[in-house]
Order: structure tokens, then C-alpha cells, then sequence
């Protein structure tokens, strides 16, 4: 495909052309809308668009997936489940009821109220890794909806592609079923042999075949589209793969990838927990302070007054403050290696993408220059070029323009990759 290439800030627009072509999947644009109505089981994506043909399709998907609703779920119960352990501990009452011995001696009533306070600063620090961790927990459901995202893109380009080639197999199944009909036809008229006639047919018989299978593939992709969306149907008839986005600069692009990374994220929010546990634990190990009233009531007496208590850390919380920072270094270390490994991953991933667009570019043009199929079939048509030689031919463009396809659905796939990373 020949690509329209406008630099946009740090990114390049690539789209597909504006003149028409012969070949499914590089010249048509393709508009997507939905169409579900009331009480419908699914809904229908038709060709046309200026726009990847992913990007509604993925929107359905996230309003739909099952596990996506169930992650929602647990992200709210796992919100406050953070919250459990930030407050005070429960306050203690006591009551007491002890009678004389001997009798004479009357009854003995104790009552009290005490409450174990940590030292006030405990109580910040566990508000700020409660909140620190209702981060963790939606980063983390941002990475799942990411992957969901980009098993449905792999899914919905492998359909586009299907339908791609679909379009090209039905332009060979045209010409192989119109080829062996004159052959036919040719042949009771003594014009060519039976081995001739038989070339025809089963060309013709191999391409019915590879139709037949295009559409089981096509079912099946379908199928597990569906599962993705929660059980929805999506009809897709797209044969073009729209438009993509590549950075133009891997550096400025890349700094903005790894600020919305949530694995990345996660890791940064990890070590701010691991610091904000060093400080919790180190007010842990401050005294804790009890207080609270009693009452003391006897024959003729009553006690009553404030308790005042103080807990001194000697043993329990040993050897907890160099744990906490054992543990702040190792994420540090493993955030540091994610990170390299990150942007390592990121900047074959790019290059890949824009070989890839580039091959896909030379490949189209080559593929425009050498096109001899009707020359061929003129040629075949005058007995100028026998079945076998026309065959032989025209395979090796079908399996250009095949090859096209595909290659044209892995620069998809691969900038799909890239485009997530800042989605």
C-alpha cells in the first residue's frame, strides 16, 4: 500500500490512498458503525472507515467482556479491603461484679473503658498506602483491560485479513471457474487435450477449497470475537485495515509510553509503598499509649478516675525496620530492570513496525509494476500461452499479492502493539 505520511507532534499518520486499486485491503477505506438493535444478538461493523476498523470494535469489547466486568468487581472489593486497616483497634470494655465472702462483706462493682492508641503518625502513613494501593489496584486493571484490547486487535486483524483474501481467492475463483468452463467448451471441440482440461478443473477445484476454508477460519475467528464480547456477536465485513499511527520519534513517543505503562506504574507506586512502609514501621515502633476511665464501686464507696498506659516497643518489632528497607531496594532493583527491559522491548517492537511499513510500501508498488494477469489471460485465451504456462505465471502474482496481505496484517498487528502502549 502506498502510505500518506503527515508528522502530527511526535507521531506520523500513516493511511491508506485515496485512488482506487485493484487489491482487497489497500485501497478501500472503511467507515464502521453499529448497527444493533433492540432484542438483537449482535452487532453488524460494514466496510468503509477512515479510522482503524479495531477502534469501535474494542470499544464494544470493553463495554462487554465478562472478564473485564468481573475484574471491576474485584477492584471494588479489593478498594476496601485496603481500607481495613487504617484505623484505631477496637476499645475494650470491662465490667466486674465480685461479692464478699462473708456475705456481711456486700458486692464489688469494677467497670472500665480503654482504648490502645499507635503513635498519631502510623495513622497517616497507613491512609497513604491504603490510597497508594487503590492505585496498584486500577493500574492493574488497566493492564488487563490492555490485554484483553490487544488479544481482540489480534483477533479483528486476523478477520481482516480473512476477508482480504477472501475478496482475492473470489476474483481467482472467477477466473479459474471462467477458464475451465472454455476449456470445457474448447475440448469437445477437439481445440485442447484432456491434460489440459484437467489443469483447469482442478485449479478450479483447488480454489473452491480455499474458499471453503477461508470461511471455516472466518467462523471460527468470529467466534472467539464473540467470546471476547462477552457473548455478542460482532459481524465484521471489513477487508481494509485502516489507519495506524507510528511514532515518528521512538524517544519523545517512548517518554509518554512509559509514563502510562501500567506494569511500569505499578512498579513506581510499589516503591512509594515500600518507603511509606519504612515510615509506618518506624512510627510502629514508637510507644503506644493507653487510655481510658474506670470506676471501682464498693458497700458505702465509689472509685472513679481516668487509666493512663504506655506500651514500650523492646522486643516485637526487632529487626522490622531493615526488613521494610530490604524490601523498598528490591522493588527499586526490579523496577529498574522492568524498565530497561521496557524500553528495550518498545524499540524492537518500533523498528520492526516501520521495516514492516516499509516493506509493505515497496511490496505494493512492485506488486502495481508487474501486474500481467490480463496480459496472460489474453495471451491464454489467443492459444498464444498454454494452461500450464499461464498457470505457472499467474501463481507466483496470486502468491505476491497473498503475501501482501499478510504482511500487510503483521504491520497491523505490530503497530497495534505500539499504539496500546499509550492507550
Amino acid at each position: 500500500m502506498k502510505f500518506l505520511i503527515t508528522t502530527l507532534a511526535t507521531l506520523a499518520i500513516v493511511s491508506s490512498p485515496l485512488s482506487a486499486s485493484p487489491y482487497p485491503g489497500f485501497s478501500e477505506k472503511t467507515e464502521i458503525f453499529s448497527d444493533k438493535t433492540d432484542g438483537s444478538d449482535r452487532i453488524m461493523f460494514h466496510p468503509s472507515a477512515e479510522t482503524d476498523p479495531a477502534d469501535k470494535i474494542l470499544q464494544e469489547v470493553e463495554k462487554n467482556n465478562t472478564t473485564l466486568s468481573a475484574l471491576r468487581k474485584e477492584a471494588q472489593a479489593r478498594k476496601l479491603g485496603n481500607r481495613t486497616d487504617i484505623y484505631p483497634s477496637n476499645p475494650e470494655v470491662e465490667f466486674g461484679y465480685l461479692w464478699g465472702s462473708p456475705s456481711s462483706m456486700g458486692t464489688r462493682q469494677d467497670f472500665g473503658v480503654s482504648q490502645t492508641l499507635d503513635f498519631p503518625l502510623a495513622y497517616g502513613y497507613r491512609k497513604k498506602i491504603a490510597d497508594l494501593r487503590d492505585n496498584q489496584v486500577d493500574l492493574e486493571y488497566q493492564k488487563s483491560l490492555r490485554d484483553i484490547r490487544y488479544e481482540a486487535s489480534m483477533v479483528i486483524y486476523d478477520l481482516i485479513y480473512t476477508n482480504a483474501l477472501r475478496i482475492e481467492i473470489e476474483k481467482q475463483y472467477s477466473n479459474a471457474k471462467a477458464i475451465a468452463h472454455a476449456f470445457k467448451k474448447r475440448f469437445e471441440a477437439g481445440d485442447v487435450s484432456k491434460l489440459e482440461l484437467n489443469k483447469a478443473e482442478i485449479n478450479l477445484y483447488h480454489v473452491t477449497k480455499v474458499l471453503e476454508h477461508l470461511n471455516i477460519d472466518k467462523e471460527y475467528l468470529l467466534n472467539q470475537l464473540a467470546g471476547l464480547n462477552g457473548g455478542t456477536r460482532i459481524e465484521l465485513e471489513s477487508s481494509t485495515f485502516g489507519t495506524q499511527l507510528i511514532p515518528a520519534s521512538f524517544e519523545n513517543w517512548y517518554a509518554e509510553a512509559e509514563k502510562e505503562s501500567p506494569v511500569l506504574g505499578w512498579l513506581r507506586q510499589n516503591i512509594e509503598i515500600s518507603r511509606k512502609e519504612i515510615a509506618l514501621t518506624k512510627a510502629l515502633a514508637l510507644p503506644q499509649i493507653t487510655t481510658g476511665y474506670m470506676s471501682e464501686k464498693v458497700v458505702g464507696e465509689k472509685f472513679q478516675g481516668v487509666t493512663f498506659g504506655i506500651t514500650v516497643p523492646l522486643w516485637e518489632n526487632k529487626n522490622k525496620i531493615k526488613q521494610a528497607k530490604a524490601a523498598a531496594e528490591a522493588a527499586e532493583s526490579i523496577a529498574a530492570d522492568e524498565k530497561v527491559r521496557f524500553y528495550t522491548s518498545l524499540k524492537a517492537l518500533h523498528s520492526k513496525t516501520i521495516s514492516l511499513q516499509n516493506s509493505v510500501n515497496d511490496f505494493q508498488n512492485r506488486i502495481l509494476t508487474f501486474n500481467n494477469v490480463e496480459m496472460l489471460r489474453k495471451a491464454l485465451d489467443l492459444g498464444e500461452l498454454s494452461i500450464i504456462d499461464y498457470f505457472h505465471e499467474v501463481e507466483f502474482y496470486y502468491e505476491s499479492i497473498e503475501h501482501l496481505i499478510d504482511l500487510e496484517r503483521e504491520f497491523n498487528k505490530t503497530a497495534a502493539q505500539l499504539r496500546l502502549q499509550i492507550m
